[in-house]
């Protein structure tokens, strides 16, 4: 069918998320934000990222196709790296409402920077095509 409503992400705090190649899964934080849905990962730049971030190294390098379980049901996507200021602004206002404590535009500048340095990777759970 087409593509779900997927505000409801917003009163998920995590979901699974699991690469098709390889075959790995995690939990990892959801936003929505202008009808799409999207996934981060922190730390890209550190020691600690290129061990414990593995998946997101792995996403961006391959074909990106993922499986997101959220309420029990199995929505299978394509990871699909996203750099344009204007999406990450308002993913970046959802993240900070979700995960830092509430919107305010330091919080919101503080995520987009980290975005724009590259420390924090932004992935569109994008549909398959």
């Amino acid at each position: 069918g087409g593509e779900p409503d997927w505000s409801f992400t917003d009163d998920l705090y995590t979901i699974e998320l699991q690469l098709v190649e390889p075959m790995s899964s995690r939990r990892i934080f959801v936003m929505e934000s202008d009808g799409k849905v999207y996934v981060p990962s922190g730390y890209m730049r550190s020691m600690l990222g290129r061990i414990w971030k593995e998946w997101a190294f792995q996403a961006e390098a391959g074909d990106g196709l993922a499986v997101a379980r959220m309420n029990g049901v199995r929505y299978s996507r394509r990871l699909v790296r996203v750099q344009d200021p204007a999406i990450i602004e308002g993913v970046a206002e959802k993240l900070a409402q979700k995960y830092a404590g509430g919107v305010t535009p330091e919080a919101v500048a503080r995520i987009e920077q980290s975005v724009a340095d590259g420390d924090t990777w932004i992935f569109e759970l994008a549909p398959r095509s």
